[in-house]
């Protein structure tokens, strides 16, 4: 079980590296309620093949903010991320996704919430 707020999708983690106004007052109420947010690896693999490698170290900025919790696949819950990809329209939105359907999280910050629908709840990061 992780001790996280939240959940970064790929979308967020885009966001974060465009230097998101609304993400970063997001993440800084995160930080003064002395709270985390998550970020499943994928969603970094995700966000790095559309950058730049000139982009790659805010990657690096994001996974080791002193809030942030990565969180890796579980070899043994392959089938469930398949499944969430599947679902969501790729690894990164179904890992996200997942972390909320199994109660670590309470929301997916997201820039596309149209993603999940009804069935995750959602906060939209607004610029």
């Amino acid at each position: 079980m992780i001790d996280a707020q939240l959940v970064l999708d790929t979308s967020a983690v885009l966001a974060y590296i465009a230097r998101s106004t609304g993400l970063g007052e997001l993440l800084g109420e995160v930080a003064e309620e002395k709270q985390r947010f998550a970020v499943p690896a994928v969603c970094l693999v995700e966000a790095g093949l559309q950058l730049d490698e000139a982009s790659w170290p805010m990657l690096d900025v994001l996974a080791g903010h002193p809030a942030a919790v990565i969180v890796g696949l579980d070899s043994d819950d392959w089938k469930r991320h398949a499944t969430a990809a599947a679902l969501f329209g790729g690894p990164g939105a179904g890992a996200a996704a997942l972390l909320v359907a199994t109660g670590q999280v309470w929301y997916v910050a997201t820039r596309r919430p149209d993603v999940y629908g009804d069935a995750v709840d959602t906060l939209l990061i607004e610029d």
